[in-house]
């Protein structure tokens, strides 16, 4: 993983779609807040952070040991 203060926006675009999918099927409403702040983040050019509240919504609709979490970990 990079530094966090050398997030891309790609970098962060993935970890917000592997969260997108999972919190589609979670009826979490901590994990959809986290992933609407992770979009307002984006769209206001704050990948980190960004980056941060979609990671927080995976661990909130799947887990931290989930195979998906680890992988946007990852990213």
């Amino acid at each position: 993983m990079n530094h966090l203060d050398d997030i891309t926006p790609g970098q962060a675009l993935k970890v917000m779609q592997i969260a997108a999918i999972k919190d589609a099927t979670s009826g979490n409403s901590s994990s959809k807040l986290a992933h609407r702040d992770a979009v307002c983040c984006y769209a206001k050019g704050d990948y980190k952070h960004a980056r941060l509240r979609a990671l927080t919504s995976l661990a909130h609709s799947v887990g931290i040991l989930n195979r998906s979490y680890i992988k946007a970990l990852n990213v």
